[in-house]
């Protein structure tokens, strides 16, 4: 049994991963590693957008078995409450990429650099919430 910290992703309460649930974990972790020191901004957007992609193989690979209906906390609805802060932060990127490349009129930019390295590090916590709340799904009982 783990407990969900109620800031997190809006859930709270008990969750008792599935068989399915702690493979797809394991398959996961791997990807949620933190950031190392002195990595450029780029490597931490590229580490994001790897672990999204990995949490959605992850979760897609396992099937519909995987979501439990009646259950109010499962790997899928907190999969899917990530992906969305991450995929937040891949479409602000995109934005700024767009705008340093000369692809958009934005004139300044509408998204800046500063505004930007707040998002990663805010997507970096969620990252390692899951992660934290996953190595605690499949740890030892």
């Amino acid at each position: 049994m783990v407990t969900v910290d109620p800031a997190f992703l809006g859930f709270r309460g008990p969750w008792q991963p599935t068989a399915l649930e702690r493979e797809a974990a394991v398959r996961i972790l791997p990807a949620l590693a933190p950031p190392h020191d002195g990595e450029t901004l780029l490597i931490r957007l590229e580490r994001i957008a790897a672990a999204a992609t990995v949490i959605r193989r992850a979760i897609l690979d396992a099937g519909p078995g995987i979501t439990e209906p009646a259950v109010p906390i499962c790997l899928a609805r907190l999969a899917v409450a990530a992906l969305r802060r991450l995929t937040a932060l891949e479409e602000l990127a995109d934005r700024l990429l767009e705008a340093r490349a000369g692809l958009t009129a934005d004139d300044p930019p509408s998204v800046d650099a500063d505004e930007l390295r707040r998002r990663v590090h805010l997507a970096e916590e969620v990252v390692a919430r899951l992660a934290q709340l996953l190595w605690t799904a499949v740890g030892p009982d």
